[in-house]
């Protein structure tokens, strides 16, 4: 989403100004009559030609007022005082567009801290690439910017759909080969036949609501084709299987509990492989 100028080349970018532009418009058509627009740095080019669009909307649809402009700060306790003092004002908005996506957690702390209903009260657009932003309660509206989609696909396959065996099966050959690394024996490891990883339907039927992908596509540094999949999902599986995944996590970089699984292709699962001790 940003380029450098200094640089006499091709550039594939997604057109801020637009998606500004129709993210307003979005917006008045929804009913809202008061729009605030949440900017970053005035430095940062995508964020003068996102505020360029949000004006230009309000000009077209005849609204010629002075736009309302909120400027952040970089933290978001700074960022919360400045939403909740602006949902406080006699003339609060009824809509607002967050440039960039960390506005959207102060943005919802004070409506909630408020209890201003989103989107009844108050409708939100962010500019994110979240998968989170599907379950957050209720989901938000955003404008999402498919940097990886972009390029020309060639023949990528599609990404596997998290409900098949065929991704249960990756998932679970995967972290049985991570648990013998770690130290459990063959006869541990026969033991643990029971395996099914049952994604959330809720979750699944947002991907599919509005049209998202189940997986975002990019490139390793070996120019390999990777599926990664960040979703909430059920376990079933033995004891100490569950237990090694909750305590190493799964993907790459992973915290207790949580992490992404990167498909390669449609052969292997791309895991780290962290020092664990065995349970008994």
């Amino acid at each position: 989403d940003r380029i450098c100028e200094d640089i006499a080349t091709t550039k594939i970018v997604t057109d801020d100004f637009e998606s500004s532009y129709k993210a307003t418009c979005h917006l008045l058509k929804s009913g809202c009559k008061n729009i605030f627009y949440l900017s970053t740095s005035s430095t940062l080019s995508i964020n003068n030609r996102r505020m360029e669009g949000f004006k230009r909307a309000l000009t077209d649809n005849g609204i010629n007022k002075e736009p309302d402009i909120i400027s952040c700060y970089s933290d978001t306790e700074g960022n919360y005082k400045i939403v909740r003092d602006l949902l406080n004002k006699k003339n609060k908005p009824d809509g607002i567009i967050a440039s960039v996506e960390k506005l959207t957690t102060p943005i919802y702390l004070a409506c909630r801290d408020l209890n201003i209903s989103i989107p009844d009260t108050i409708k939100v657009i962010s500019f994110t690439n979240l998968e989170a932003a599907l379950i957050l309660n209720p989901t938000l509206t955003t404008v999402t910017q498919p940097a990886f989609e972009m390029e020309p696909t060639g023949n990528v396959p599609d990404a596997l759909d998290p409900r098949s065996h065929e991704f249960s099966d990756l998932f679970y050959d995967a972290v049985l080969d991570r648990m013998e690394k770690a130290g459990f024996t063959p006869e541990q490891l026969a033991s643990f036949a029971e395996f099914e990883i049952m994604p959330d339907p809720g979750y699944i039927q947002k991907i599919l609501d509005t049209h998202k992908k189940f997986a975002r596509i990019y490139k390793n540094n070996n120019n390999q084709t990777i599926f990664g999949y960040l979703l909430p999902f059920s376990l079933h599986a033995h004891p100490q299987v569950q237990k090694f995944i909750w305590e190493c996590g799964i993907g790459l970089n992973t915290l207790q509990g949580y992490g992404m699984v990167d498909v390669v292709g449609h052969n292997s699962l791309i895991v780290e492989e962290p020092e664990v001790i065995p349970g008994e």
